[in-house]
């Protein structure tokens, strides 16, 4: 039972990413992680180092729901020919990230795109690693895996969108409500850290 909720706990981190974390009315004002790691970098205020913001940080979620999954289906998928196939849809959103075309030709040395490139690289090795190597994680060591996820997965995007909303607000000219995809991704993360939490124990049970 705890595998299953600690997958759907992971599965609601990555649709809280593509949600909206900022509503309005008017579709065009709903951004979700995804777009505002694209947006802020347009906004007068962190262009101007007013807010100073690392906008991959948005990115955090997907990176680390996709290395996340890819441990869960290293050490519970057992068959092959599910856990491959799997796997390369959670490579895919590991990848995610990475700039469109042509920009992604270069991007390994763009100072725009560089880290979201070097980002979803290392996530997507990350991940082959886990579906390769997962199963034969010690329990206690794969507990710490599922904590330092979801803590980190909890703490770095909403932190950082809580530096940036007062900026938003100002700059749309009025107090943008919080989307559902914050606490969609705040409730699967901490979630997540719980499963942690709940597997370190059991393994400290154990003779």
């Amino acid at each position: 039972m705890l595998r299953i909720l600690l997958l759907a706990a992971l599965i609601v981190a990555v649709a809280g990413y593509f949600a909206p974390w900022v509503w309005h009315p008017a579709v065009a004002f709903r951004y979700s992680a995804d777009d505002l790691s694209e947006f802020v970098k347009f906004m007068p205020a962190v262009r101007s180092g007013q807010t100073p913001i690392v906008r991959e940080l948005f990115f955090m979620p997907i990176w680390l729901a996709s290395v996340g999954v890819a441990v869960w289906l290293g050490s519970f998928a057992r068959q092959r020919l599910i856990r491959w196939p799997a796997g390369l849809l959670i490579i895919y959103t590991a990848i995610w990230p990475m700039p469109m075309y042509p920009f992604i030709l270069d991007a390994y040395r763009s100072a725009e795109f560089g880290l979201s490139f070097w980002g979803s690289v290392t996530t997507a090795v990350l991940s082959v690693i886990a579906l390769a190597l997962g199963a034969r994680l010690p329990d206690r060591a794969r507990a710490g895996v599922w904590m330092a996820l979801g803590l980190a997965g909890a703490i770095i995007a909403p932190l950082t969108f809580a530096q940036i909303k007062p900026a938003l607000d100002a700059q749309h000219g009025w107090i943008l409500s919080i989307g559902w995809g914050i606490p969609a991704v705040l409730t699967g993360f901490i979630a997540v850290a719980a499963a942690g939490v709940a597997g370190w124990a059991r393994g400290a049970r154990r003779p």
